[in-house]
């Protein structure tokens, strides 16, 4: 099974809004932690330069990484939480043999963090970050590295996704996705999703789902 992070493991975009905000505060200019829902899903280094774009703030991209860098970093360690559901549905689908991967467009330090923090990283056979690939979602390089990594056929796995790019990039690897809706991708179009969850809390409902979505020939 493969996972992206933010947003489906862990309730960190908002986090990511927050402190997006905050960083352009420090320029002198104004964003609205909403206005993070466009961007949310794309590559680390796009987001930095769109909200620099957008905002009209005399910053380099360099610099502005380390001013956010400091205050996501800060909100993380005070707030930082795991999905309903997250630990126990991983630890039943390790227990019940499934192979795990985590799939984030985010940058290594950012996944580090998280990890260390939650203790998820004893579930996953392999993690894939921004800088394993070449392309970032919404190509599907980064699912079809964890597919290999783990000797997996798209037929045989499910992915779990919460933005427009991670949907499309799990399609174009051949996988079938399931979506997790939250209050910051209300405005992704998730439509090619399998089908759609608000949450993980629901373990054995979650595991028949899988189950289900294996057992069903894809096209």
């Amino acid at each position: 099974m493969l996972f992206d992070l933010d947003g489906v493991l862990v309730n960190t975009e908002g986090l990511k809004a927050t402190a997006h905000a905050q960083t352009v505060a420090g320029y002198g200019g104004t964003l609205e932690p909403r206005q993070y829902r466009a961007e949310m899903g794309r590559a680390y280094d796009d987001v930095i330069e769109a909200f620099i774009a957008r905002t009209g703030i005399d910053a380099q991209p360099g610099a502005y990484s380390d001013e956010f860098r400091s205050a996501y970093l800060d909100m993380v360690r005070a707030r930082l939480q795991l999905t309903p559901g997250t630990e126990d549905l991983l630890g039943t689908l390790r227990e019940r043999g499934y192979r795990l991967a985590v799939v984030s467009s985010s940058v290594r330090w950012m996944m580090d963090e998280i990890m260390a923090r939650t203790r998820l990283d004893h579930f996953f056979h392999t993690i894939v970050s921004a800088e394993d690939v070449r392309e970032e979602k919404p190509s599907p390089e980064p699912y079809l590295l964890a597919l290999e990594r783990l000797s997996l056929a798209p037929k045989d796995a499910v992915i779990f996704e919460d933005t427009q790019s991670g949907v499309t990039a799990g399609i174009r690897a051949g996988v079938k996705v399931v979506a997790l809706r939250h209050e910051y991708n209300v405005d992704h179009d998730m439509s090619g999703a399998a089908t759609a969850l608000d949450d993980l809390a629901d373990t054995e409902g979650v595991l028949a789902l899988i189950r289900s979505l294996l057992s069903t020939p894809s096209g």
